[in-house]
């Protein structure tokens, strides 16, 4: 019932690649691993972008509280006020835009490290160890063993029966018999 194909959500070179064809895997498993200094350097850039752009925006605070009050003791004109206003909104805008590209970067780095969706048996793997590989590119396959689908060809006389009742028995190579819904 759940079979799947993962893909790469970033660019990168294989540096780790644990399981096989055939493997068991967990659900949160390590499956893939990137070479992710790239997108480590491209994290710490937005960080420190974002540190900036909160810096700038308590200096817009203060500035914007300081002509204030000197707006309320008719010390500074209006277009002071309206201009701090001003920086103070756009300083706020740079720290929402910066916050952003963090999140973005974050994901991005996180897309370096690829787990199983499911727990399950690798039943094929499409790339090597030290492959660079784009987005979108097939990495593995896999398919879960909890629920399985059995598909099966029967004469057309037996088509109803089988809708009305909704059951089966499937009987296994070994001898084995299992009741399905």
């Amino acid at each position: 019932v759940r079979e799947s194909t993962v893909s790469a959500q970033t660019t990168g070179t294989i540096t780790k690649l644990p399981y096989d064809v055939d493997d068991r895997v967990d659900a949160g498993d390590l499956i893939v691993q990137f070479e992710g200094s790239e997108q480590r350097s491209r994290l710490n850039q937005a960080e420190s972008a974002l540190e900036e752009a909160r810096a700038g925006l308590e200096d817009a605070r203060q500035n914007f509280d300081r002509v204030q009050s000197l707006y309320e003791r008719d010390v500074a004109t209006q277009a002071d006020l309206d201009q701090a206003r001003n920086r103070l909104n756009g300083a706020k805008a740079r720290v929402s835009r910066a916050e952003a590209e963090v999140a973005e970067a974050r994901q991005q780095f996180e897309y370096t490290r690829i787990t199983a969706p499911y727990s399950g048996i690798v039943t094929e793997r499409l790339v090597e160890l030290g492959e660079s590989v784009m987005m979108g590119q097939p990495l593995m396959r896999g398919l879960s063993l909890e629920q399985l689908r059995v598909v099966v060809s029967l004469p057309q006389q037996y088509a109803d029966r089988v809708r009305r009742q909704r059951r089966a028995t499937v009987a296994l190579d070994n001898g084995r018999r299992l009741e399905t819904g």
